[in-house]
């Protein structure tokens, strides 16, 4: 348009001013037109990065499962997506463990059956308990900014249906009031329960839709409920089930993968977007 506006302009000027306007005219054009390869050349390897990202399963590896010191050092690696799991306590404190018994830690007590003064002493293979707003300031205050912490809401055993839908509508209020909402995965097992709620408190709080093994009824069903990803044991993989999840617009994450030739092809064959395992730094050279 601008060539065109220029050709127009000269046309009352002396025929070599003309030659010289087209001659820039269309030296103007051949950049354009070589931009626009370069833009297109460059622009393919971003889609093959969309495969294999790796995350670390309950913090690593670089601490005990779920601690700060786990989560710390897979921000400090470099590590993308970080994995923990999250258990309500009575008074409303979210606490990284996978067992909601702490017997295991010398006390024998649960996390839901207990506040957090009666639990903030316990040591679990020498480090304290973790809590959200600890592991969120650790993000916040780490130079990984990349990172995303994928964060599974954890249910007590008989839980109901009402109870799971409000720890989830909390820990959706904790996640945006520590800053790391838009930094942050819920995942649940239970997501037909809460995934509707998670996003009436917050429409654009990604929720990755956890299942042993997924029939093609339940991709289906995923897809109704606004599931960013559906996240499943890598051991039940079927032919062409990847390609259904990702034709309904989902993503594919698949845990535990602790194999480097199981890691690579999951990722470069079957397209897995995010792989869960407990080696991630060593994932980093699969």
């Amino acid at each position: 348009m601008v060539f065109m506006t220029q050709q127009q302009h000269v046309r009352t000027r002396s025929p070599r001013l003309r030659r010289r306007a087209l001659a820039v005219g269309a030296t103007l054009a051949v950049a354009a037109a070589t931009a626009a390869t370069v833009a297109t050349t460059t622009a393919a390897p971003a889609e093959a990065a969309t495969y294999g990202t790796i995350s670390a399963h309950r913090g690593g590896g670089w601490g005990p499962d779920n601690s700060l010191k786990a989560f710390k050092g897979a921000l400090a690696a470099n590590i993308d997506d970080i994995e923990g799991d999250v258990y309500f306590t009575t008074d409303d404190v979210a606490v990284f463990r996978h067992d909601n018994s702490l017997s295991a830690c010398g006390l024998n007590r649960t996390i839901t059956g207990s506040s957090w003064a009666q639990i903030d002493q316990v040591r679990c293979s020498g480090e304290p308990l973790a809590r959200l707003t600890d592991v969120a300031a650790a993000f916040r205050a780490s130079p990984n900014t990349n990172a995303v912490l994928r964060v599974e809401l954890k249910h007590p055993a008989s839980q109901t249906a009402a109870a799971a839908q409000a720890d989830a509508r909390l820990l959706v209020s904790r996640l945006v009031d520590r800053g790391i909402a838009s930094r942050s995965i819920i995942q649940d097992f239970d997501w037909r329960t809460t995934a509707a709620t998670i996003h009436a408190a917050r429409s654009t709080m990604r929720v990755s839709c956890l299942e042993s093994s997924v029939t093609d009824a339940e991709v289906a069903t995923a897809d109704s409920k606004g599931c960013y990803d559906l996240s499943y044991n890598y051991a039940n993989w079927r032919d062409g089930l990847n390609a259904t999840i990702h034709g309904k617009g989902m993503q594919v994450a698949v845990w535990t993968v602790n194999s480097a030739s199981t890691f690579t092809r999951f990722r470069d064959d079957l397209h897995a977007n995010v792989i869960i395992t407990d080696y991630p730094g060593a994932a980093k050279g699969w």
